[in-house]
Parts: C-alpha cells; sequence; structure tokens
C-alpha cells in the first residue's frame, strides 16, 4: 500500500528535472559509467543478502531496485535495528519486505551495510524481539481483519495532509 498526495508520487517536479539536468551534464558516456557502477553494486548487494542465512531477495531483480525479507525472522525488526545503525530501508507488505533502491552513492557502502545487516540477523537470531513503532503498524494493516478497512485508512491519512488546521 502506497499513498501520495500528489500526482506525481514521492517524484517532485524539482527532482524530476534535476535527473533531467544531470543526464545532460554526463552525456551518454557518463551516463553509461554510472549505470555500470550502480548494477555491479547492486548485484553486491543481492549476492550478500542472499548469502546470510535467514534472508532473501524477493524475486530475481533485473535492476537496481529489489526487496528483501527474511524466512526466519520478523523482517520489520530487522528494518528497526538496521534504523539504529544508520540505514534508511523502506517497509513493504504482502510479504513483509525491505526495499533497497542502488545509486553511485551505495558503491563505497555496500560491505559496511552487508557487515551491518549479518550483525544485525545474528543478534536477532541471538536475541529475539517484536518491532517498535511504524514497522509494526505496517504488520498490523497487513493482518486487519477485513482488508475493507485499508483503503478508506489510507484516504483519511492522505485527506489528512491537504486539510487546513
Amino acid at each position: 500500500l502506497y499513498g501520495s498526495p500528489t500526482f506525481a508520487g514521492s517524484r517532485a517536479g524539482a527532482a524530476i528535472a534535476g535527473a533531467w539536468a544531470v543526464i545532460n551534464y554526463l552525456g551518454i558516456e557518463g551516463y553509461m559509467k554510472k549505470a555500470e557502477i550502480i548494477m555491479k553494486t547492486a548485484r553486491k548487494f543481492i549476492d550478500g543478502i542472499n548469502s546470510i542465512k535467514g534472508l532473501e531477495v524477493l524475486g530475481k531483480p533485473d535492476a537496481s531496485i529489489f526487496s528483501f525479507h527474511s524466512t526466519k525472522f520478523d523482517t520489520y525488526m530487522i528494518g528497526q535495528e538496521m534504523a539504529k545503525k544508520e540505514w534508511s530501508l523502506d517497509n513493504l507488505q504482502l510479504p513483509p519486505g525491505l526495499h533497497l533502491m542502488v545509486t553511485p552513492a551505495h558503491e563505497n557502502v555496500v560491505e559496511k551495510f552487508l557487515e551491518d545487516l549479518k550483525e544485525v540477523v545474528n543478534d536477532l537470531k541471538n536475541n529475539p524481539r517484536e518491532p517498535e513503532g511504524m514497522a509494526a503498524m505496517y504488520g498490523a494493516m497487513a493482518s486487519l481483519p477485513d482488508p475493507s478497512m485499508v483503503v478508506p485508512f489510507v484516504e483519511n491519512f492522505l485527506d489528512s495532509l491537504t486539510q487546513p488546521e
């Protein structure tokens, strides 16, 4: 589930204009160089995550956007613990998952990310616990007894963003 108060979703017009300017600045050769870095880095993330016992990349991603989940631990708890290590992972649901979008900036942090992820998984293996806060809400949304309540909930949330105070 994803509710956005704008027509462009999470992409504002300034970000789109900025992307256009960067592509024009880099040119085809520069763009292809960045794309190669992104794809190699994404592959390192995917292979590294799949090598951690209890974690699994969902599907067979062909690009630099992918998600993973845990087959043994609470996926949202992994995200919450990674946030304590200053990694920002987006929560997904049905199935519960964590989402990454790889950019050239990730090339220099992929090893640290995987180290931290292994540490979190090992900690949860030895000290299982339940998530708190927003991650738990996603789990609750996915398990509502009446799924027809979800759409009105999202609509009410979006309405609250655009109402004058």
